[in-house]
């Protein structure tokens, strides 16, 4: 089996660790933010972050995709007037745009690999079952509409969006932490996915030890 695309975290989930306070440095729009990451990512990274956005916009109403995006960054509301999107739904079509702009300048046709094509579609109860387990942390909205995306997206794609957004969750004023038996399974569960070595990276802090 060949690896996966990273190493680290990656797709949609990757594109939300750079909308944070300091996220329009580079640009004053959320599409300026977006075409300046994605300029940096090689055609498989962009083939990612595509169809994760593909995925949501197809499976989720907009609130529940809205509920997961600002779930995993520092935006809120006002990103959507700012994009001049009506809402979480229209904000993946743009960015599915911006990834599909991004792709035609490549002169090479791209294909990812055998291992990334995998939805994994038989974890699917240890997802739902792990997005329970931290119900109570991200709350009803975030954690309701990450249930629905196991089934209605996939079940990789709504474990990497749990994984980014349990660190943003633990911020000040609701601290937490996670003992290190639930960090193992988190674990055994990315393992699962073949993810890569530093997709857990961003949990590291949570630990309690």
């Amino acid at each position: 089996m060949t690896a996966r695309y990273s190493e680290f975290m990656f797709g949609l989930p990757w594109l939300t660790e750079f909308f944070h306070q300091d996220a329009y440095l580079v640009g004053p729009t959320p599409a300026d933010v977006v075409t300046y990451h994605l300029s940096g990512l090689s055609p498989e990274g962009v083939m990612l972050v595509r169809r994760d956005a593909q995925r949501l916009a197809d499976g989720l109403q907009a609130a529940q995709i809205e509920a997961i995006w600002e779930s995993c960054t520092e935006t809120g509301p006002y990103l959507y007037p700012l994009a001049q999107v009506a809402d979480g739904k229209a904000w993946m079509r743009q960015i599915v745009q911006l990834c599909d702009i991004r792709l035609s300048a490549e002169t090479v046709q791209t294909e990812l690999s055998p291992t990334d094509l995998l939805d994994r579609p038989e974890l699917a109860s240890e997802v739902l079952t792990v997005v329970r387990e931290y119900q109570s942390r991200l709350g009803s909205d975030v954690s309701d509409a990450l249930l629905v995306a196991v089934a209605s997206c996939t079940a990789d794609l709504a474990f990497r969006f749990l994984l980014r957004a349990l660190p943003q969750a633990s911020r000040a004023p609701h601290q937490f932490t996670i003992t290190s038996t639930q960090y193992t399974s988190l674990k055994q569960l990315a393992a699962a996915f073949d993810y890569g070595e530093y997709a857990l990276s961003d949990l590291d802090v949570l630990i309690d030890t």
